[in-house]
């Protein structure tokens, strides 16, 4: 497994190379021990799982993702003010 793979169903591209030790089923039981069912659960909870698994190239995403975050918002932003 990867992280690319995880964060996929984000619609985010990481770079990652694959780690057999990160398995899936234990980033959704780690997932599902913190979280309550119907909660939401975003890419940054994901990759947190996947770090506290032992996964080190999810801690280079954390590092980066509070900037991709603001990015994303200036670019709707921007794209809010263009089309009025």
């Amino acid at each position: 497994m990867s992280l690319a793979r995880l964060l996929a169903p984000f619609d985010i591209a990481a770079d990652s190379t694959p780690d057999e030790s990160l398995i899936m089923g234990h980033v959704i039981e780690a997932l599902a021990e913190e979280f309550l069912e119907l909660e939401t659960i975003d890419c940054m909870d994901v990759a947190t799982a996947a770090y506290e698994l032992g996964h080190d190239p999810a801690g280079h995403f954390l590092d980066q993702a509070p900037m991709m975050i603001v990015q994303y918002l200036r670019g709707i932003a921007d794209l809010r003010t263009t089309n009025g």
